[in-house]
């Protein structure tokens, strides 16, 4: 559990710490749970803000002109009124995904750590990767919610207002393309903490060394904003 405040505290002690003994589990369940009651606290404005994307997105692209009015309305009254078992497989689905983008994350830094001439082993850089998910994005997901309960549902009209909850660089484009739009959202307060957090764990856990410190993370970072351009195209 101190490692887990340290990362916030005194992140290099934290990652150096981690040479000598590794503890990826706790960590990971850590921003599990913060991203899940994040969610929970955001769930009405994200809906309702995800019915305004809708609703524009089938007035506006033409991949909807031939749909139906009944479908469409159909659509919508899905959207605005989720069962379930929907938030349940989308909570499966944050969980699933969390794991996954820890594991990936260490992927990047076992590169990284062999550019570098580091020393690190596997164990030690996923439970560099899982300490780092918390601030970066377990945190980051809590405090958005926090926002969106404050706000309410009528702080949000679309997707977009969400995006920019937390500075990020979609602020200096708000008219941005879709794609644009969400690639520069990506790019924000908890990205950035992620970015100098690999660097350090590259430096601190793995004794690595060079550019590859600082390349590997730039490449995590733009990798992630990429992909969540994707969500963009249909916006």
């Amino acid at each position: 559990m101190s490692d887990i405040l340290s990362i916030i505290i005194s992140p290099r002690e934290a990652l150096a710490a981690l040479r000598e003994k590794s503890n990826w589990l706790l960590p990971m369940v850590v921003t599990i749970v913060l991203a899940i009651i994040g969610y929970l606290l955001g769930r009405d404005a994200s809906i309702h803000a995800t019915v305004g994307t809708m609703t524009h997105m089938l007035h506006t692209n033409s991949m909807f002109a031939g749909m139906g009015e009944t479908a469409k309305a159909k659509m919508l009254g899905n959207a605005t009124h989720p069962p379930l078992v929907s938030s349940i497989v989308s909570i499966g689905f944050l969980a699933f995904f969390i794991a996954l983008g820890i594991l990936i994350n260490t992927l990047f830094l076992l590169a990284g750590n062999a550019m570098g001439g580091g020393d690190a082993h596997f164990e030690s850089l996923l439970s560099a990767s899982a300490l780092i998910a918390i601030p970066s994005f377990g945190l980051m997901q809590l405090i958005t919610g926090i926002i969106e309960q404050i706000r309410g549902v009528d702080g949000f009209a679309t997707t977009r207002d969400i995006l920019t909850v937390l500075p990020n660089l979609a602020l200096l484009a708000p008219n941005a393309s879709g794609p644009l739009f969400y690639f520069l959202a990506a790019i924000g307060i908890g990205a950035l903490w992620g970015l100098f957090l690999n660097s350090m764990a590259l430096r601190a856990t793995a004794d690595a060394k060079g550019p590859a410190t600082w390349i590997i993370p730039t490449v995590v970072l733009l990798l992630s904003a990429a992909l969540a351009s994707i969500g963009g195209i249909f916006s």
